[in-house]
């Protein structure tokens, strides 16, 4: 008796959730809206590296407090306009 294989590729896609207030990130699809903090450590070999990271996810209504905290607390946040 011959066995079969098959392999089965399921693709995930997960929501976003504010990591300050746990609302779902939804902005409409032509907003521009977008805030991710990463803080990445460690060490790269060449084509391999291992650390840690720190991420932080926020809504529209969190990302501007979130720089105005830092601003507040001497963090030299640069603000530039952009346009493509």
């Amino acid at each position: 008796m011959k066995k079969q294989y098959e392999k089965t590729v399921v693709q995930k896609f997960e929501d976003t959730y504010c990591d300050k207030c746990g609302e779902k990130v939804e902005v409409a699809h032509d907003d521009a809206f977008r805030f991710r903090f990463e803080h990445v450590t460690g060490t790269n070999y060449g084509n391999d590296a291992d650390g840690n990271r720190s991420d932080l996810d926020l809504c529209p209504t969190c990302a501007p407090k979130a720089v105005e905290v830092l601003k507040q607390n001497g963090f030299n946040v640069q603000e530039t306009s952009w346009m493509i």
